[in-house]
């Protein structure tokens, strides 16, 4: 059956800090027939500019309140990771589970009691690497596995429906219009398709959307796993 990615789902497979990233991974490795477009392929690009210099810059902050030569404990680990001050970066500040990522980080060194600062440390210029390593082996496989959609039309009647979609503050944004409308145009070209998404907010609008697009179903990356 073929599949549509949004942009989340893509950004969580190739980012090791994502909260979907082994969900995301477990998609890729589950299915072949997948599908995205063009208009994803741009969010992406952009969002993981922003993603990657957050991350990597967390991932330093925690290093630079380690005092080297300390033993710690895992609570005091994970309170000092939740009481760092995310930095912002082009007036934007990273939204994270910063608790998640200090778990992350003690699972990785497999320590089971209190632990030298020095070696929680390494552990995270090791994550760094990875980090990096991960993005760039999972993009190029992005690339071969992926099949990017380019809509040559422009629906503009479906286009102002989903502008006048509300459900009390929430409507649907841009790029996330454009993306829809790529997943229409190339739904009537394959009649059995799915719209695969981790944006709950765009969820909330499932019913309208498949009223007036030729998309089969949108399901949660969550959900479509767990079936």
């Amino acid at each position: 059956m073929p599949y549509f990615l949004d942009t989340n789902v893509i950004t969580g497979y190739v980012l090791l800090l994502d909260p979907w990233y082994e969900l995301a991974n477990a998609l890729f490795r589950k299915d072949k027939d997948i599908h995205s477009s063009n208009t994803v392929k741009l969010e992406f690009e952009k969002v993981t500019k922003f993603l990657l210099k957050s991350y990597r810059t967390f991932l330093v902050q925690i290093n630079n309140e380690l005092t080297p030569e300390q033993i710690l404990t895992e609570k005091n680990f994970i309170k000092m990771v939740k009481n760092i001050q995310l930095q912002t970066i082009n007036s934007k500040k990273l939204e994270l589970n910063q608790e998640t990522v200090g778990h992350l980080i003690w699972e990785t060194g497999g320590w089971y009691e209190d632990t030298a600062t020095n070696e929680i440390i390494q552990i995270i210029n090791d994550l760094i690497i990875q980090f990096n390593t991960t993005f760039h082996s999972n993009c190029r496989k992005c690339k071969n596995l992926l099949k990017f959609h380019n809509r040559t039309k422009e629906y503009s009647e479906i286009l102002s429906k989903f502008n006048q979609l509300r459900l009390a503050n929430n409507k649907i944004h841009y790029p996330d219009n454009m993306i829809l409308l790529d997943a229409h145009d190339l739904a009537l070209q394959k009649t059995i398709f799915k719209f695969i998404t981790s944006d709950l907010k765009l969820l909330a609008f499932k019913e309208d959307i498949l009223k007036l697009t030729e998309i089969n179903d949108m399901v949660s990356l969550q959900s479509f796993l767990s079936t």
